[in-house]
């Protein structure tokens, strides 16, 4: 196995900090327009009502149709595992946007926790500028593994929680949306591997259609402070550990400590979403 240097490491920065802002502040614009779904569908825009909110809901879905070509560009010029990583700094653009004009409730926890992801991200950027990482191998015999334990967990849980109606609705579609999100940056890295364009592009769109479905519905069934995290959480999680797996990526011992940091993060971000809800029934 040939040994390889991330190809311009200031561009796949670029690139994967761009992709995982276009994802999260996407998915913040579809929540802030969701209401024309909500009040009357295509039939209301034909009446000529809910037009700012449907501009706003597509610009949201533009920009996360965007995200996945950006994101092929950063897998193009780096590994899965530092992507990853880096996809939760699209938590800060979104958590300033849903404060600032969609009028949700930042609290303590929602701030330490931003300032945490930063730190995370710029310790993994400032690694990635200095670290050699292997060809990636894709290895066939481990996808269905892959995809029982992931996919099949998330659709099991989610659907439990449906169910019972469950309080924890929310994180179970943020957690099911997260790995179908995880699985796209897999298929994307398989694509930019083999180029086999065509191919991976149909599976890509299967999974985001089921993505798109999935997000929709927990909008409209939760709060977007309360799926948000579930999703961003499990689509960073999930590659990271599928790609050793998947494409014998190492794991460099760098990452733990920006792993953690992330993790709490997303913890306190939970936490600040019950301590919001509490006060919103209060």
């Amino acid at each position: 196995m040939k040994p390889r240097t991330v190809n311009s490491p200031l561009l796949f920065l670029f690139y994967a900090l761009l992709a995982a802002t276009l994802d999260d502040l996407g998915q913040g614009f579809q929540k802030g327009g969701i209401g024309w779904l909500q009040e009357g569908g295509p039939r209301s825009l034909w009446q000529g009502r809910n037009w700012p909110a449907f501009r706003r809901w597509a610009l949201g879905l533009a920009m996360s149709i965007a995200s996945p070509f950006v994101l092929l560009l950063a897998l193009s010029e780096g590994p899965v595992n530092l992507t990853a990583a880096l996809g939760v700094f699209g938590l800060i653009p979104l958590y300033l946007y849903v404060a600032l004009f969609l009028g949700e409730k930042i609290t303590g926890e929602h701030k330490i926790a931003l300032v945490l992801i930063l730190i995370s991200n710029l310790w993994v950027g400032w690694q990635s500028l200095q670290f050699e990482f292997p060809d990636s191998q894709f290895r066939p015999e481990t996808l269905g593994w892959v995809l029982l334990i992931s996919l099949g967990g998330s659709i099991l849980w989610t659907a439990l929680a449906l169910w019972r109606k469950s309080v924890f609705l929310g994180f179970a579609l943020g957690t099911l949306c997260g790995v179908l999100g995880g699985m796209n940056l897999l298929v994307l890295k398989w694509g930019a591997l083999f180029e086999a364009w065509w191919t991976t592009g149909f599976v890509w769109f299967v999974f985001a259609v089921l993505n798109f479905v999935a997000l929709q519905v927990a909008h409209m069934r939760s709060n977007v402070l309360q799926v948000l995290p579930a999703n961003s959480a499990i689509s960073f999680l999930f590659p990271m550990a599928a790609s050793p797996f998947l494409f014998s990526e190492p794991f460099p011992s760098w990452l733990l400590p920006g792993l953690v940091l992330a993790c709490a993060a997303i913890l306190l971000l939970a936490s600040g979403e019950r301590k919001a809800v509490s006060r919103s029934r209060t």
